[in-house]
């Protein structure tokens, strides 16, 4: 794009300066939500641990302690895992959930975890009435303590059990309660927030 950083990849240091500017010129304190991605083929392929990267470099821009707004999730369990029992990890770190979880094991999750971050498709669902009930997780994870933001709450696709983007944000927010979700437009993510 004309002017800013020109045609190249912005490297997670890069976009930790710039929020940390861009907090600095507003006044703002943003937090961060940082996602490791395919942990086990990078071990695996160049012996490289990624969740052991990533502290060092939040420890650099003292970023690695509790309070820090910095959240660390992955879909991967035992990355979450490592980076807890053997990285000392004290930072947030939340578990991504793609398919079902057996609702009796979430319990064994803590202290590690912190939240679960699952897809839509797994926090609802719609009743042969029509009616839209919960599945359980949410509940599941809240009675351990553990918090849930689902992901991606978008304009143009719903999750199955939803027939509008309105009925996404009011069965998240007003029937399920849920912590946070993710969604890839903020602006209407945050219009049904304040609209509650």
């Amino acid at each position: 794009f004309s002017g800013g950083f020109g045609q190249r990849v912005l490297w997670l240091e890069d976009e930790i300066r710039l929020i940390q500017g861009l907090d600095q010129t507003t006044g703002r304190q943003t937090g961060l939500y940082i996602e490791l991605k395919g942990p086990a083929f990078h071990r695996k392929e160049l012996s490289i641990s990624m969740g052991a990267e990533l502290l060092k470099l939040l420890k650099r821009f003292e970023l690695d302690q509790v309070g820090d707004r910095c959240f660390v999730q992955c879909f991967e369990l035992d990355e979450l895992l490592d980076l807890h029992n053997q990285h000392g990890c004290k930072l947030p770190l939340v578990y991504l959930l793609g398919k079902p979880l057996e609702l009796d094991k979430i319990k064994d999750l803590k202290p590690a975890i912190s939240g679960l971050g699952p897809s839509l498709e797994l926090v609802a669902k719609r009743n042969a009435d029509g009616t839209i009930s919960s599945t359980g997780l949410v509940e599941a994870a809240r009675e351990v303590g553990l918090l849930v933001r689902p992901y991606t709450v978008r304009k143009e696709s719903q999750p199955r059990w939803s027939q509008s983007l309105d009925q996404t944000h009011q069965v998240l927010i007003d029937q399920l309660g849920v912590d946070g979700f993710f969604s890839d437009f903020p602006d209407t993510a945050r219009r049904a927030v304040d609209a509650r």
